[in-house]
């Protein structure tokens, strides 16, 4: 396992399988970085189990996305999670081919000149709120 703080940022690709890592009890936002836009059009979820107990706690969709930037790139925070026990935990992104991600916010630009981001492209940052 690579060397890391337990404060740190994490940074992976939604379409990475299974992600172990450690975390504190805290809040955590879940970014999409080059993404303006994103809404679950089926049954896209993120995961966190608790690799002790086995409990898995579902990432929340806020009601509404807060878009802001990260280094150069636009980006949303798309959920949060409260994670109540420290301990390493497995983070999977379920069914990513329900979730529908575009490059512009404005409706029309989505309708007419859409620039939907493959999800090989969509960068994953997890941080503490």
């Amino acid at each position: 396992m690579a060397e890391y703080s337990i404060y740190d940022p994490i940074e992976l690709r939604i379409t990475d399988q299974v992600v172990h890592h450690r975390l504190i009890g805290t809040a955590y936002d879940i970014v999409f970085v080059g993404v303006m836009y994103a809404t679950n059009k089926g049954d896209f979820r993120i995961e966190f189990e608790n690799l002790e107990t086995g409990e898995v706690i579902i990432a929340k969709e806020p009601r509404f996305q807060i878009r802001e930037r990260v280094g150069s790139k636009g980006a949303i925070r798309y959920a949060t999670v409260g994670i109540e026990k420290r301990g390493e935990y497995a983070i999977r992104f379920v069914n990513i081919e329900d979730l529908k991600t575009d490059r512009s916010m404005l409706p029309p630009m989505r309708w007419v000149f859409p620039l939907p981001l493959k999800p090989e492209k969509i960068k994953v940052l997890i941080r503490r709120c």
